[in-house]
This record gives structure tokens, sequence and C-alpha cells, in this order.
């Protein structure tokens, strides 16, 4: 992830189904969590399961909608056997509503303003 400036990945089963997502903040918290070193920490202990994903003839705005929803910077896209076969980010975002246009800057502010909406957090015991 490092060597490709890659920030999410997404993560198959044996048969090329989507079953998470991992993202470099996924293995930091991860280590500091469990304590281990890197090489220790399996990328099931890492991932996130609940993956919310869309599909290739879904319209950036429905992408940008899921992911203002769900708080989440990217989203796989994944075809009929739910195999990945892109990811739509942040970046992706930008450029349609600079390049093409396809969402209107008030449009990208507010996805983005949700996106980083700070989450409500339990309170530390």
């Amino acid at each position: 992830m490092w060597d490709f400036d890659i920030g999410a990945l997404p993560v198959v089963d044996d048969d090329g189904q989507l079953i998470g997502m991992i993202t470099d903040r996924d293995i930091c918290m991860a280590a500091y969590t469990r304590g281990e070193i890197l090489p220790e920490i399996s990328v099931a202990h890492a991932m996130t399961t609940h993956v919310v994903s869309c599909r290739p003839d879904d319209t950036i705005k429905t992408a940008a909608n899921l992911m203002a929803n769900h708080k989440i910077r990217r989203i796989p896209v994944v075809d009929d056997d739910y195999r990945p076969i892109g990811v739509v980010s942040l970046n992706d975002l930008a450029l349609a509503t600079i390049e093409r246009r396809e969402m209107s800057p008030l449009e990208m502010a507010g996805t983005l303003a949700a996106i980083c909406e700070h989450r409500d957090v339990a309170p530390p015991m």
C-alpha cells in the first residue's frame, strides 16, 4: 500500500467475492489496539467486514450518497458475482465534479462534509 500510494484495498475470498475492505488506518489501529507488530496481525483481524458497495451502472451521485450516508471515503464497485471491479474514491468524486460535471460543487461539498462529520463515539471507560 505504501509503495503504490494506496489507502484502501478490497479483500476477497477464494472465489474472488468481496468479503471486506482494509485501509491504512485499519492496519495502524489494529497494531495499536492489539499491541502487536504488523507481521503478527492478519488481514482478517484488521479489515472491515461490513462493506458498502455500488454497481458499475450506478451513477456517481449514487456512489456519493452511499459514501456520505455511511461516512466512507472509498466504495468498492462490484459485478453481478460480488467481485470487486473497481473503487470510487473522494478523488473520483472531485474529478466527476470538476472535469465531467456529474456533480455540482455544492453536492460535492455536501458529500465531503457528510463523510467528514464526526461520528458519535462511546465515552472512554
